[in-house]
């Protein structure tokens, strides 16, 4: 992390969501981000993301931010 900003590994978040055999639509809808959103965020177009942001994704995937 640099700056305090919390860094996203894309790859582990879409590999994630896969293995909880979610759809990117409703793990957008659980975290409170639209899809578009996800989608960028699996595909390393936004790595640091805010740590609520963070924390909303890992809670909707049922994970820890770590």
């Amino acid at each position: 992390m640099d700056g305090g900003v919390p860094y996203l590994y894309p790859e582990r978040l879409k590999a994630l969501r896969r293995k909880r055999r979610m759809r990117a639509r409703d793990a957008a809808r659980r975290a409170g981000i639209s899809t578009a959103h996800l989608h960028r965020l699996e595909r390393g177009e936004r790595p640091n993301v805010s740590a609520v942001t963070l924390a909303r994704v890992a809670m909707a995937l049922g994970t820890s931010v770590e």
